[in-house]
C-alpha cells in the first residue's frame, strides 16, 4: 500500500511540475497573453482568421503580447510602430527564421525565402534585390512591363464581356508574366504547358484553403505532418513544391547553356553572371541548386501576391459600386479615355491611391508570417529570448 501511494504522490508531483512549466513565462519581462489549453495553448480558440483574433487579443494584453501555440511562447505584434522597430530598427534582432519543414523538405537550405538569418542570408538577399532592380524592378521598366502585359489581359476580358467569366486564371497569367519577364526573361503564351502547369501548381498551394489551413496547423504542430489527413496533404506539397522546382531546374540549364555575358537582362542572367564572373568565385553560395529555389520562390510569391492583390480589389469594387463609380471618374478626369497611367499620376489619383491601401490592410496578403530573434532582444519595456518565434 505504501508504495501505490508513493507511486500516486509522485505521479502529481510529476503533474504539477509539468503544469508549473507549462503556466511558466520564458523570462520575468516577456510579454504578457493568454496560455490557452494545456498541450495545444490557444491553437483551438484562433478561427479561421487568426490575424483577427490576435487583433482583438491585442486589445486587451497591448500591441506587444504572447500566446502559446502547441508547447510553444510566440510573440504577436499588433500595431504598425512596434512592427517598424521590431523588423525596421531592430532588423537585426528579429530577422531570424523558424525551420518550416513543410517547405524545406524540397529545398533543404536553399533560396532565402525560409532561410535563417546568416551571413549567407544576408549576401544572397543583396544581390538579389540589386539584380531584381538592374532588370526590371526599376519604376519606370516595370510600368512597360506592366502596361504591356495588361493590353493582352483587357483584350481578354473585352472578348468575354456581357458574359459570366472566372477572372482568377486571367489574374494568374497576367501577374505570371510581368514576373516572368524579369526573373526568365520570357513571357509565355496562354496555351503553354510548362506555364498552365506553373499556374495550377501554384493555384493547388496557394488557393486552396484545405492546404492553407493545413500548413497552418503543421507550422505550428510540425509532428502533424505524419498524421492524417495531415500527412496526406503534406504529401501534396511536397509534391507540387518537387513539380515547380524540376520546371525551374529545366530553365536555370537552358539559361547555363546559352549565357551570354553581353546579354544580361534579367534575373536568372544576373545571378549566372554573378556566378561565373562575380562574388560566386570565392563564394559556394552561387549554385544552380540556390538559384532554382530562388528564382521559383520570386515567381511563386510574386505571382501569387499581386493576382491576389487585384482579385481583391475587383471584388471590393463589386460588392462597393458607388465606389467604383467615384474611381473611374477620378481616372478619367486624370487621365482622359484612352491615358495610360503611371506612377508619375499618383499624385493625381489620391482617392484610386487610398482605395488600393484599404484592399491592402482589409485584405491582408500574408498574415500570420514567422520572424525568429537572433539574439536576446529588447522590445519596449519586454525581453524576447534568442530564437522566440515572432
Amino acid at each position: 500500500m505504501e508504495t501505490w501511494w508513493a507511486v500516486v504522490y509522485s505521479l502529481c508531483a510529476l503533474c504539477m511540475a509539468w503544469l508549473w512549466s507549462w503556466w511558466k513565462k520564458p523570462h520575468p519581462k516577456f510579454p504578457p497573453g493568454p496560455r490557452g489549453l494545456p498541450i495545444v495553448g490557444i491553437a483551438p480558440f484562433l478561427g479561421s482568421e487568426p490575424q483577427i483574433t490576435f487583433k482583438k487579443l491585442g486589445e486587451k494584453y497591448g500591441p506587444v503580447m504572447s500566446v502559446r501555440m502547441g508547447m510553444k511562447d510566440i510573440v504577436v505584434l499588433n500595431t504598425y510602430e512596434v512592427i517598424n522597430q521590431a523588423y525596421v530598427k531592430q532588423a537585426s534582432e528579429f530577422s531570424g527564421r523558424q525551420d518550416l519543414f513543410v517547405y524545406t523538405q524540397v529545398t533543404q537550405d536553399y533560396g532565402i525565402t525560409f532561410k535563417d538569418y546568416s551571413d549567407e542570408f544576408r549576401r544572397q538577399k543583396n544581390f538579389g534585390m540589386q539584380a531584381l532592380k538592374r532588370h526590371g524592378m526599376s519604376n519606370k521598366e516595370m510600368e512597360k512591363r506592366i502596361l504591356r502585359e495588361s493590353k493582352f489581359l483587357i483584350e481578354k476580358l473585352r472578348r468575354q464581356a456581357g458574359s459570366p467569366i472566372n477572372i482568377v486564371p486571367l489574374l494568374y497569367q497576367f501577374s505570371g508574366n510581368v514576373v516572368a519577364s524579369i526573373v526568365l526573361g520570357k513571357r509565355f503564351e496562354d496555351n503553354d504547358p510548362t506555364f498552365l502547369l506553373l499556374l495550377k501548381t501554384l493555384k493547388i498551394l496557394f488557393a486552396d484553403k484545405k492546404v492553407a489551413d493545413s500548413i497552418m496547423m503543421m507550422m505550428l504542430f510540425q509532428n502533424l505532418r505524419y498524421v492524417p489527413p495531415f500527412s496526406t496533404t503534406n504529401q501534396t506539397i511536397k509534391e507540387q513544391l518537387q513539380i515547380l522546382s524540376d520546371i525551374f531546374q529545366q530553365f536555370v540549364d537552358d539559361r547555363n547553356a546559352n549565357f551570354k555575358e553581353t546579354d544580361v537582362n534579367n534575373f536568372m542572367d544576373a545571378f549566372i553572371n554573378e556566378k561565373l564572373n562575380g562574388a560566386g568565385k570565392s563564394d559556394s553560395s552561387f549554385s544552380d541548386q540556390q538559384l532554382v529555389v530562388f528564382a521559383r520562390d520570386i515567381f511563386a510569391a510574386a505571382t501569387e501576391a499581386v493576382s491576389c492583390s487585384i482579385g481583391w480589389a475587383i471584388i471590393c469594387l463589386l460588392h462597393y459600386p458607388k465606389y467604383k463609380k467615384v474611381l473611374m471618374k477620378e481616372i478619367s478626369e486624370c487621365l482622359g479615355r484612352d491615358g495610360q497611367p503611371s506612377l508619375s499620376s499618383k499624385d493625381q489619383l489620391p482617392k484610386t491611391c487610398a482605395f488600393l491601401q484599404e484592399v491592402s490592410r482589409f485584405r491582408i496578403l500574408a498574415p500570420m508570417v514567422h520572424h525568429k530573434t537572433t539574439s536576446d532582444a529588447v522590445l519596449y519595456e519586454y525581453l524576447i529570448p534568442k530564437g522566440t518565434q515572432v
